[in-house]
């Protein structure tokens, strides 16, 4: 599966922001995808280290057979009527690249 990667932060620019993908379009479709962010993680010292993989505010959007990595607030279910299907959601401990 191909991977779509961003290493965007809160503090840089904002939680909703910091998305890999972010789909404002209705009726977006996004399948078989790795979609990661890649931000450095928290040493528990670093503030506003949440990295959103993936935002969607759209209505009518469908993600199939995704897989979305991130590190705290993975995903960001914001405005709208989705669906999902046949996803992983995985809030990793270190930066991934698969």
């Amino acid at each position: 599966m191909p991977n779509v990667t961003f290493d965007g932060t809160s503090k840089k620019y904002g939680t909703v922001d910091s998305a890999t993908i972010i789909a404002l379009s209705h009726y977006f479709l996004a399948a078989f995808l790795n979609i990661v962010n890649s931000s450095p993680h928290t040493d528990g010292k670093m503030q506003r280290t949440q990295a959103v993989a993936l935002r969607v505010a759209s209505d009518g959007s469908a993600i199939y057979n995704c897989n979305l990595y991130g590190f705290q607030d993975t995903l960001c279910d914001d405005k709208g009527n989705h669906f999902y299907k046949n996803c992983m959601l995985e809030q990793a401990q270190r930066p991934v690249m698969r």
